[in-house]
């Protein structure tokens, strides 16, 4: 049972991952502080209390922090995901900025824990399963960047009674993600009646439900004796041109698949299968097979957008 009347501050609450965390530790009866920025839609957050959502620029998140005084806070904001922004530095450093002041602030408001991601993208092309130990083989700023805000709290939180937990993330899907990603766009492409190019897709690949991820951050922010990086992913993996079929074969669309057409990226990643250890090690386990959480998020891009809430989706489950 996670202890409740916890206080959690969670930001970047507005954004696909930050939405799940702050809707399902609502439902665990905690104390949830939902921030993020006035200039995005907040439409994710609608059916949160408002008394959960505070929406104000990030210069003052760290005050706001300081004068919550949360036991947990959980920075889930990172700008610069898309293809356009991934290898700019000068957008990738921002992040560096204001992580490291959100960790200054939770150090001098004496957090319990703080709580970031970390990504896949900073190992790299290692092209073997990936355990909780840093491969630091990043070819993109993002990744780049993502490594030196780990380092850089590590330090910060060293010899400090704060726990550190960098949650590395490796592939998640589920409703409400964001359009431009594989499994969304192609959902929506093939819905539209339109082609989809894909490599000959014999990427080995992990995804894992949001849902999924939502009860590991559950147990990570209740289990005192995990720290440091922990893998946040699915060891079972498919081809990435099985899940593509899938999806086709779900909407009759299997014709509009071309696959073998568009061309593997220079630095691909050809296996994405993360070793979970420390979740496993605390009960953790994903409950939600590809093979449900598919034909699922097919029938939520057909007839659920603009009707479901996150509350509502759970009966998807």
């Amino acid at each position: 049972m996670i202890e409740q009347n916890r206080r959690v501050l969670i930001t970047g609450a507005s954004g696909f991952l930050g939405s799940w965390i702050s809707h399902h530790l609502n439902h665990q009866d905690l104390k949830v502080f939902a921030v993020s920025r006035p200039s995005v839609s907040m439409s994710r957050l609608s059916t949160l209390p408002k008394s959960c959502v505070y929406e104000c620029v990030e210069q003052d998140w760290a005050s706001l922090i300081r004068k919550i005084l949360p036991n947990v806070v959980i920075s889930a904001d990172w700008s610069g995901v898309d293809s356009a922004s991934r290898n700019s530095f000068d957008v990738q450093i921002l992040n560096i900025k204001r992580i490291s002041a959100l960790a200054t602030a939770s150090l001098e408001s004496n957090v319990d824990t703080f709580l970031t991601f970390g990504s896949q993208a900073e190992n790299g092309p290692i092209n073997i399963s990936s355990e909780e130990i840093n491969y630091d083989y990043a070819t993109t700023a993002y990744g780049r960047a993502k490594i030196e805000v780990r380092k850089l709290l590590e330090e910060k939180f060293q010899n400090s009674n704060t726990r550190f937990v960098w949650g590395r993330i490796f592939s998640t899907y589920g409703p409400l993600d964001n359009s431009t990603w594989l499994l969304p766009s192609l959902i929506q492409t093939l819905i539209n009646n339109q082609s989809f190019n894909l490599t000959s897709g014999d990427q080995v690949w992990s995804y894992l439900h949001v849902y999924d991820f939502c009860t590991a951050i559950t147990l990570l922010i209740n289990s005192s004796q995990i720290r440091g990086v922990v893998n946040i992913g699915n060891e079972q993996t498919m081809k990435i041109r099985e899940i593509a079929e899938s999806v086709a074969e779900s909407l009759g669309k299997q014709s509009l698949l071309n696959v073998g057409v568009s061309d593997y990226r220079i630095d691909q990643v050809m296996l994405l299968q993360p070793i979970t250890a420390k979740l496993n090690s605390i009960g953790w386990k994903p409950v939600i097979d590809i093979n449900d959480g598919l034909p699922d998020l097919v029938r939520w891009s057909l007839y659920g957008k603009g009707k479901y809430t996150i509350e509502s989706l759970y009966g998807l489950i």
